[in-house]
């Protein structure tokens, strides 16, 4: 998935940039990479708990889910959160079938759709048309999955090893590591 970063403007809820007193900006294209095969093996999964997964304030990251059988066991909601580096964490077992995808670091779906089949971040070859919460709980702000919270009958497991949460910054034929949330890029109508 490709998106566009542009540092004058912030991350993808729009907050503004203010570490750029300049007024200057750059921009790339930025893309969620998926990883290698060799990249999958080393992602290992370890067991937060039962419940949501959830950062030190029991606040709830942004996530993407399925309910509707789409995904029908664990393996294959292991296998979707292996298959996309933003993927921080997953959840199965929620009582109604859910798979939910955790994202600690920048998450988007086409139009920044909430709750409703879309693609976006977590569109892999495993499933491409997840529900998403792009907020998470009310002010989260970013940290890492450490424990559970309120036991809806699932577990959260927390993906551990491989190249989570990078973004690779494409310019020019060349790219850099980052870990800045992209930029939704904007439907441009031809004109003319």
């Amino acid at each position: 998935m490709f998106a566009l970063y542009d540092s004058a403007y912030g991350n993808v809820r729009g907050n503004p940039n203010t570490s750029n007193p300049s007024g200057t900006h750059h921009r790339c294209w930025l893309y969620n990479h998926l990883p290698s095969a060799s990249e999958a093996a080393t992602s290992t999964y370890v067991e937060v708990g039962s419940g949501h997964c959830v950062d030190s304030s029991n606040r709830r990251p942004p996530h993407c889910y399925t309910h509707d059988g789409s995904i029908s066991d664990e393996d294959t909601c292991k296998s979707a959160c292996t298959a996309v580096s933003g993927c921080s964490a997953y959840e199965w077992g929620q009582t109604g079938g859910y798979c939910q995808l955790i994202w600690t670091t920048g998450i988007s779906s086409l139009n920044n759709a909430q709750h409703s089949a879309t693609t976006g971040s977590c569109s892999s070859s495993v499933l491409n048309n997840w529900k998403y919460n792009l907020n998470g709980d009310s002010n989260y702000a970013g940290g890492a999955i450490e424990q559970t919270y309120h036991n809806t009958g699932g577990k959260c497991y927390r993906k551990e090893g491989g190249e989570d949460n990078q973004y690779k910054c494409f310019t020019m034929g060349t790219y850099a590591p980052t870990t800045r949330s992209p930029q939704a890029v904007p439907s441009v109508a031809p004109q003319g």
